[in-house]
């Protein structure tokens, strides 16, 4: 078995999506390592954007050249177990075997609601509520730990002092704002 995540950033909303600047060809080389040593099984992991790639339609046309039968599928890692909300496409890959075979165990064993912050960690945060900063103010950037909290960016600010609250903030406003030093 080979399990590989080629990099996502030429698909990610965070990213530019252009598949022409180059990691995307990264997906058509682990489809090249693939479809040369043959594994019986092979399991590829991405944003869910890569769905909709022409990038990802290559890849899949060279599965099935050498037999693979492929089962693909978005999976939300909160109902899964994660308390986050991250939607991540899984293609799996059977040699010899028939498509979409596993979808079925795929969508009967995720839990029938998402997993929270609190779920996970209970108390010991000893907080509420914890700020996200968002890509755009347009958007949320404080959540509760009483829900999956949303994807973990690798860059994270505190909370700026114009921050305006948003319509989809958690928490009340004069709670969050006088207990800004204790959000994360």
């Amino acid at each position: 078995m080979i399990i590989g995540g080629p990099p996502c950033q030429d698909f990610s909303s965070a990213g530019k999506r252009d598949e022409s600047l180059g990691r995307a060809n990264l997906t058509l080389s682990f489809a090249n390592i693939i479809v040369q040593v043959k594994p019986q099984w092979f399991v590829m992991e991405n944003v869910a954007r890569i769905s909709k790639s022409s990038t990802l339609n290559l890849a899949w046309k060279q599965f099935k050249k050498v037999g693979y039968g492929l089962t693909s599928y978005i999976l939300d890692a909160s109902y899964c177990g994660v308390p986050q909300t991250r939607k991540r496409y899984f293609l799996i890959g059977h040699l010899q075997g028939k498509d979409d075979a596993l979808k079925p165990i795929l969508q009967t064993h995720q839990s029938d609601k998402p997993m929270t912050v609190f779920e996970y960690l209970g108390d010991r945060l000893g907080i509420e509520y914890f700020y996200r900063h968002p890509r755009s103010y347009k958007r949320r950037g404080v959540f509760s730990i009483y829900e999956p909290s949303p994807t973990i960016r690798g860059v994270n600010r505190p909370v700026p002092k114009t921050y305006q609250k948003h319509p989809g903030d958690a928490g009340g406003h004069d709670y969050w704002r006088a207990s800004l030093p204790r959000f994360l």
